[in-house]
């Protein structure tokens, strides 16, 4: 008896830390993952203006992955692993016609969007939430790199530094910037639009 409340209790954690623990939850995570693979795929090819600074330092901003992140935040963690892994692996599929089903690379994405989900925030008009909402973004933004930069080594081989200094170290500029910059932004505007709807509606 007491093993099988054990067991209980572990799923209702793993539910309520996956933020499925009841039926709306769920149907609402399935909304949030068709919502932010749509997002990606959409904004995957929009390139914004850049701005350089130095030679290695660019300003500019990646909009296809900042839908990761703020879809975790809002959707929970399942959500944000899910939108990473499937948008990256639907943009990779239909702009580059290369699918790297799953690999290295997609599952840093989700692992980005996993992270930034896992704090169950409570409103987004305190400065320390939206400070707890760039803790767990940059976090899940320094596994991605480290995950991205693991998978890039074995590809790069001998031309590692080449593809250190021309594919990874632009990657990682442009992510931190976008993640740092907009991902509170974001957040605050959709939540401030989601209120405001809610008190028309009712």
């Amino acid at each position: 008896m007491g093993k099988t409340e054990d067991k209980e209790s572990r799923r209702e954690r793993a539910l309520r830390f996956l933020r499925l623990e009841s039926r709306g939850k769920i149907q609402r995570a399935i909304l949030g993952i068709i919502i932010g693979v749509i997002g990606y795929i959409l904004l995957y090819q929009l390139t914004l203006p850049s701005y350089k600074l130095l030679s290695m330092i660019t300003i500019q901003f990646n909009l296809a992955i900042l839908v990761i992140p703020v879809i975790g935040v809002f959707f929970g963690p399942l959500a944000g692993l899910l939108v990473g892994i499937i948008g990256a692996t639907g943009g990779d599929a239909l702009f580059t016609q290369q699918i790297i089903a799953f690999g290295l690379i997609n599952l840093s994405y989700g692992l980005l969007g996993f992270i930034a989900g896992i704090p169950h925030y409570k409103g987004f008009s305190s400065g320390r939430t939206l400070a707890k909402v760039i803790l767990f973004t940059i976090g899940g933004l320094l596994v991605m790199a480290a995950i991205y930069l693991v998978a890039l080594i074995e590809v790069a081989g001998q031309n590692m530094l080449v593809t250190l200094l021309y594919n990874f170290l632009p990657f990682i500029n442009v992510s931190f910037i976008t993640l740092f910059l907009m991902t509170p932004t974001a957040v605050r505007l959709i939540d401030a639009l989601t209120s405001y709807a809610r008190k028309r509606i009712s």
